[in-house]
């Protein structure tokens, strides 16, 4: 891994790190809400403009589309990965105390 790469991984676990204790002890409900617009927000920046300078609708909401289902390929790919930290950090408190 190069020093570019290191940064950026640095970077995003601290980021990572800084949502997790924003939405720690939030309700669940509140928590998804939370999420779902960051996201709706993160995926409205994705657009495609048409001649005269608006947004060509059909094509932005295929490139969304698009962008979403990619999205949710990685969401589901993760889910094991944080299934399995969520268990050893349980494990690990319940031997702690």
């Amino acid at each position: 891994m190069n020093d570019d790469a290191r940064l950026r991984r640095t970077d995003f676990v601290n980021r990572c790190e800084r949502i997790g204790r924003v939405l720690r002890g939030v309700d669940p409900e509140i928590q998804g809400a939370t999420l779902a617009n960051v996201m709706s927000l993160w995926l409205a920046g994705y657009f495609m403009p048409d001649a005269s300078g608006g947004i060509d609708r059909a094509l932005t909401d295929e490139l969304r589309t698009e962008i979403l289902d990619e999205f949710i390929k990685l969401l589901r790919s993760l889910i094991p990965l944080s299934e399995q930290e969520l268990l050893e950090k349980i494990a690990e408190e319940k031997k702690d105390g």
